[in-house]
């Protein structure tokens, strides 16, 4: 990551099943508000002058749209449906919207003067994004709800086919957006195909670009021949072409110094790198273990505030991996939340992974690549040494003090609004212990070995990771965080995560 970080690093970007159940959330709250706001006009007897045709069925059909949409919002928050489930909700959605719109219009009368509400309703309803042959049965089922009720009507309610040339003009148009949608969709999806194929690197097939950060990006890989998921970073391309080649030749070095040191480190709390090679056209990549999590930032934003328990319990895998680095000379310089990655590993739940040795340093090595009058790290997790340029492991150890921070109480040790202003909050004020900023408890023990990180002088802070890990073993704790807690914490809050590591279909983060 470059040093131009923001204060508090923010998540990697929402996976493909959060970003489309967000979709589908807003496309129904939306019409659920619309539906609503008939309803009420209906019963407050609003609706005679907009509904010359009668107001008994477009108040019934408001009010089933009502229904179906509060009925998608309640399986999309409590059901948790997984990618594919949550697009064919939204299919069926769409479709079923469509019939209350088709017989709002019949009431309303917006076909005679050329308006498509339903057409307008199949444009918004390709904010789904689904494959194609799926979108085409959907857009035109909801188109084909026009010509259905407004048959519908002629043969049950005695009305006539309407001499108005615009309500055929409408009706067109609304099978023309659904085409045209159909089409949008035929080429988003071929793009994507063309991208994915053009992107191989060399024996790995790029799949799906999981993350950027200042310097790199890092995509869902598979490799051609077995067919193993992994992580495949690089430079990212646009940050390459606008660099100039002494910029780039610093970027290629720090690439290769991450993956070199992060190749050594053998502690499985570590990510593990499986690859390491140059593009057709030079790009330095490496290839990664994919996890199947997700970070320490994500799990506070989503989850708030964690037991104390589970924290040390956390703290404790950064340590081991923080041990091996420091043994080895390297300092980390980056650890923040979402650097640390909590995932399953076989059978096991929560299994800490450290992230992303960017930014690393190797103590026995004097060359340095931290642009002139930069800081590397991120301002909120930087220690206030880093500042004098002295730093060493125990940098790392303030930095986790502050990861503990924020996993105990969910929030950030200092509060700045500016890079400066934190930098100086860590240089020259004191810290507000943990339990007096939330509300779960947290024992002394640890409320007081979370001060002693945070401490400004790296002599009065635990001296090593591995001593960290012993002070942290012996905090007791009335309900310890077991394997079984952290299994039942999984199955209600990501079921789809632990079914998929279970079975082996990974889904990563960078």
């Amino acid at each position: 990551m470059s040093e131009d970080e923001p204060l508090h690093h923010s998540s990697r970007g929402r996976e493909p099943r959060a970003a489309a159940l967000l979709r589908l959330r807003v496309i129904a709250a939306v019409f659920a508000g619309l539906c609503a706001t008939v309803c009420v006009l209906w019963a407050a007897g609003l609706l005679r002058d907009l509904a010359p045709r009668g107001t008994q069925d477009l108040g019934l059909a408001a009010s089933i749209g009502l229904g179906l949409s509060l009925a998608i919002l309640t399986i999309s928050l409590l059901g948790r449906p997984r990618g594919e489930a949550i697009v064919t909700q939204g299919l069926a959605f769409e479709a079923l919207a469509a019939c209350c719109i088709a017989v709002a219009e019949q009431q309303v009368g917006t076909l005679s003067i050329g308006i498509s509400a339903v057409g307008v309703w199949i444009a918004a309803c390709a904010l789904l994004r689904a494959r194609p042959l799926h979108t085409a049965i959907a857009a035109f089922s909801a188109a084909a709800t026009q010509p259905i009720v407004m048959a519908l009507y002629i043969g049950f309610a005695n009305r006539r086919w309407p001499g108005d040339e615009l309500v055929y003009v409408a009706v067109l148009s609304t099978f023309v957006i659904a085409a045209l949608v159909v089409l949008v969709a035929w080429v988003r999806a071929d793009r994507n195909a063309v991208i994915a194929d053009a992107r191989r690197i060399g024996g790995y097939r790029l799949l799906e670009l999981l993350g950027k950060g200042g310097m790199g990006e890092v995509w869902r890989a598979e490799h051609e021949s077995l067919i193993r998921p992994a992580a495949l970073k690089l430079i990212r391309p646009e940050v390459a072409a606008s660099s100039s080649r002494q910029e780039l030749e610093s970027m290629n070095l720090r690439f290769q110094r991450e993956v070199q040191a992060t190749a050594t480190l053998t502690s499985p709390h570590t990510v593990a790198v499986f690859d390491y090679g140059r593009s057709s056209d030079g790009t330095p990549y490496y290839v990664m273990e994919l996890l199947n999590g997700l970070d320490a930032e994500s799990l506070v934003v989503n989850y708030g505030p964690q037991p104390a328990e589970r924290v040390v319990h956390v703290l404790r895998h950064v340590c081991e991996s923080l041990a091996e680095a420091h043994h080895r000379n390297l300092i980390h310089r980056d650890i923040k939340p979402a650097n640390i990655y909590l995932c399953t590993i076989g059978m096991e739940t929560d299994f800490g992974k450290v992230l992303d040795f960017g930014l690393v340093r190797d103590l026995k090595v004097e060359h340095r690549l931290t642009i002139q009058g930069t800081t590397p790290g991120t301002p909120a997790y930087v220690a206030p040494e880093i500042l004098l340029d002295q730093i060493d492991h125990r940098s790392d150890l303030y930095a986790l003090g502050c990861v503990a921070y924020w996993m105990l109480t969910g929030q950030l040790v200092y509060e700045a609004s500016t890079r400066i202003e934190m930098l100086a909050a860590h240089s020259q004020q004191q810290p507000i212990a943990p339990s007096k900023r939330v509300e779960l408890p947290i024992p002394a023990a640890l409320d007081d070995l979370v001060l002693a990180l945070l401490a400004k002088n790296p002599n009065d802070r635990p001296q090593t990771a591995r001593e960290l890990s012993q002070r942290l073993s012996e905090i007791s704790f009335a309900t310890p965080w077991t394997q079984d807690r952290a299994e039942a914490w999984w199955r209600v809050h990501l079921p789809e995560v632990l079914a998929h590591g279970r079975v082996g279909l990974e889904r990563g983060s960078p």
